[in-house]
């Protein structure tokens, strides 16, 4: 990790944001990415090959990974809902 800002916000707290540099194919790349980490850190990085410029810390994936299941979940929820309405309807 190279350097580190913070943002001020309204009535939120101040957004962090790192700047990080990595190697890929032997190309140096500098990104800024959001997240907190101490200055020298070595922060897990999710990129992808075709376009290195496109990164993300894998500490921002999970949470995606945990709403993409929540959604899932709530359509699934959904849907059987509507199935035990349909299945009343009929037989009532």
């Amino acid at each position: 990790m190279v350097s580190t800002r913070s943002v001020p916000q309204r009535k939120n707290p101040p957004a962090h944001y790192a700047k990080i540099a990595f190697v890929v194919g032997g190309d140096r790349h500098v990104e800024e990415i959001e997240g907190k980490y101490a200055e020298g850190d070595e922060v897990p990085i999710i990129y992808v090959a075709d376009d290195p410029s496109v990164v993300d810390s894998e500490s921002h994936i999970v949470p995606l990974q945990r709403g993409a299941v929540a959604v899932v979940i709530m359509l699934l929820v959904e849907i059987v809902g509507v199935l035990i309405w349909l299945r009343k309807r009929r037989s009532g």
